[in-house]
């Protein structure tokens, strides 16, 4: 279970020189100013409980504070204000963290990674050939990081961070990097983790990844709960709003340049 209650985080901003115009946008948190010191508002007063067994999808534009609420729920980042109880223990699997020493290889990723999360050496070599086989990577399993593509790196990633079977998987952007083969993997292993009655937390732009993976949707929007509740419903409300959104900003454009 995860419960989220008046959750707030604020990203201190340590820039004397901000436009006079700052305020709400689209695009981002709230810009906030408290004496003499701005602020960006990443997340605003947030109260949700996610029981044991939810698959749930993170939809809003860029900044609307789906990377900061998932870090927040990891334990990466402290609140600013609220409180946030996390029954369980915690897998993450972040776009911009994925086997982040691009020298090493997949393997000695994986036992680096082990290493950091506690793991005995026999756990780990299980786990390496979990993701072995998953990963369908082969012999770049002993090229360094670096060599592979961004969907090499998701099923590399993917495939650790399903290993551990934790109580609660969290993702960031990965799994559209992947192929279809990926993709569908991907799903029977997130089917097979939900028997298990993981939680599971997916933030992504692509509404076919969420319906495909999540049974409900949380729509940020400007670090506040926008809506949540059925994937259908929501997610085509966010498709109209985005719609929206860009026809009146083609508009703007068309007549700034007339």
């Amino acid at each position: 279970m995860i419960k989220i209650e008046n959750a707030s985080f604020r990203y201190p901003v340590f820039q004397k020189n901000i436009r006079p115009d700052v305020g709400m946008s689209e695009i981002g948190g709230t810009i906030i100013k408290e004496k003499n010191r701005y602020y960006v508002e990443a997340l605003k007063d947030l109260n949700i409980t996610l029981k044991n067994g939810s698959r749930v999808g993170l939809i809003g534009l860029n900044g609307s504070g789906k990377t900061t609420l998932l870090k927040v729920c990891a334990g990466i980042l402290p609140l600013t204000s609220g409180k946030i109880t996390v029954q369980g223990d915690i897998s993450t699997l972040f776009a911009s963290t994925i086997f982040s020493n691009p020298h090493l290889t997949g393997v000695d990723n994986i036992k680096l990674l082990g290493a950091i999360c506690g793991l005995r050496r026999r756990d780990v070599k299980i786990i390496i050939e979990d993701v072995t086989e998953f990963s369908e990577l082969g012999a770049f399993m002993d090229m360094p990081v670096r060599t592979y593509s961004a969907g090499m790196r998701s099923r590399l990633g993917f495939g650790f961070a399903t290993s551990l079977k934790r109580d609660v998987l969290l993702i960031d952007e990965v799994i559209g990097a992947g192929d279809l083969s990926f993709y569908q993997k991907a799903r029977d292993k997130v089917t097979d983790m939900l028997d298990t009655a993981s939680t599971i937390i997916i933030a992504s732009h692509s509404v076919s990844v969420i319906k495909t993976f999540c049974t409900t949707v949380l729509w940020m929007r400007n670090g506040h709960i926008e809506a949540y509740g059925d994937v259908d419903k929501i997610t085509a409300d966010y498709v109209k709003y985005v719609k929206k959104r860009g026809a009146e900003k083609r508009s703007a454009i068309k007549g700034q340049i007339k």
